[in-house]
């Protein structure tokens, strides 16, 4: 400092000192907070984060307590939940810089920290339809579809899934309208049930109506009749802006559970191992009851 310049040197100088100092202040702090999306800790925001906060969501991992950086991180829109709207945010941060996705440019917001929360919208989804239907069944096993009609165009999913008792999960495969990068993951989470529908892309569902995903699920002696009931839905699109639906039961359409349905006693695998609806274009292996495989190639 200039202790020469007089008064009014003396005080730009203090100014400048007192700007470094909020600056340093400024770096300190960041450092301290973390950055927005840090799931792990380490410093970055990376593919790593992704798995991490998947398995937070669907109960594979514990869920960081409210209020300490690690939960800061991973509750992206800081609306005190850690659930799909942050995770698709949390693509988005990885694929484009910043949780709001392409519609930004590339490269913004990289240096958010956990004090920087980016909210996000709910849609208005007056209109649109969720439906969990028996499409076929056997003496031991249904098939329950779960069906949407949307004017809104969804990318990810998460919901709860009540099972009554003598009934099991066995099985969940995804409809043709999804992506090819999207993927069905479960968990339990609090005593219950959750399944994830994401895409590490946040890729759209196609189409405005029909089936999204398919579970199988078995039955024992202790089955009553009872049905599958489903909560807790919500639906982002690509920029992680969400809609909340209406729990839901399932719809039964007289399905005759003595007569086998084929379609229950097969699976159909792409080259990646994915279970899907139905051979697809390219090479497929299909499993069958007994064992037995066939490798089709669909041009």
């Amino acid at each position: 400092i200039d202790t020469e310049a007089g008064d009014e040197g003396y005080a730009d100088e203090m100014e400048k000192v007192s700007d470094i100092q909020e600056r340093i202040d400024n770096f300190e702090a960041t450092v301290e907070q973390g950055k927005l999306g840090d799931v792990s800790g380490d410093g970055k925001v990376n593919t790593g984060d992704y798995t991490d906060i998947i398995d937070i969501i669907i109960g594979n991992a514990d869920m960081p307590e409210a209020g300490t950086e690690a939960f800061k991180a991973a509750d992206i829109n800081g609306d005190g939940y850690i659930n799909v709207i942050d995770a698709t945010q949390l693509v988005n941060i990885i694929l484009y810089g910043n949780p709001n996705g392409a519609a930004q440019a590339r490269g913004t917001n990289q240096a958010l920290t956990v004090n920087d929360k980016v909210s996000t919208m709910r849609l208005d989804n007056s209109g649109e339809q969720l439906k969990l239907t028996v499409v076929a069944a056997e003496e031991s096993t249904m098939r329950y579809a779960l069906t949407l009609d949307n004017k809104n165009a969804y990318s990810n999913l998460q919901m709860d899934i009540t099972l009554p008792k003598g009934m099991s999960l066995v099985g969940k495969s995804l409809a043709g309208r999804t992506a090819e990068s999207h993927d069905l993951m479960t968990g339990v989470s609090n005593g219950t049930l959750r399944l994830l529908m994401m895409g590490a892309d946040n890729a759209a569902i196609g189409g405005q109506t029909g089936a999204v995903l398919y579970l199988d699920v078995a039955i024992d002696a202790n089955y009553a009749g009872e049905s599958m009931e489903l909560s807790n839905i919500v639906l982002t699109d690509a920029q992680a802006n969400y809609a909340l639906f209406d729990a839901l039961t399932a719809e039964t359409t007289g399905i005759d559970m003595v007569n086998a349905d084929e379609s229950l006693k097969q699976k159909v695998y792409n080259m990646g191992g994915r279970v899907v609806e139905y051979v697809k274009k390219g090479v497929n292996i299909i499993r069958r009851a007994d064992g037995s495989t066939q490798k089709v190639v669909k041009k």
